[in-house]
């Protein structure tokens, strides 16, 4: 299994779940977890074993929102969504790139020198090589 990340409640009821060059975010409702974001292709364990270290039980994830259709918030929501049972839920210019599994979104970096000069070329490799997610519904 992998290590579990250090999660960080940043608000009453919301947390960080650090995958390294991502975040996703659990979310507490009054009976079920809400996760915002899947992140990378196989990061589902990690992102499971962090909401286990909360005492979140797997069928409690009863939603899993993608904020949008790039690799690195989509590539694990369907072993997520395979695991939980969550209902999947996307923005509707984003559904077809979501059942699909590809045809991302361009991606850009947000301004400024540092983004320029580390991000940019990161986020160039990393869609150059990343085609396809595994499709989920």
């Amino acid at each position: 299994m992998s290590a579990v990340p250090k999660v960080e409640e940043v608000v009453a009821g919301v947390y960080l779940v650090p995958l390294g060059p991502v975040n996703v975010f659990l979310l507490r409702g009054e009976e079920e977890w809400v996760l915002i974001d899947a992140g990378l292709p196989g990061s589902a364990a990690k992102i499971l074993a962090a909401a286990e270290s909360l005492g979140i039980r797997r069928k409690e994830i009863s939603t899993l929102i993608l904020t949008h259709a790039h690799p690195d918030h989509i590539g694990a929501a369907a072993a997520i969504q395979k695991v939980t049972g969550a209902q999947v839920m996307v923005h509707a210019l984003d559904a077809g790139i979501v059942t699909a599994g590809t045809g991302f979104r361009p991606m850009k970096t947000a301004p400024g020198v540092m983004n320029r000069l580390v991000v940019r070329p990161l986020i160039r490799l990393m869609a150059s090589r990343m085609k396809r997610v595994e499709p989920v519904r």
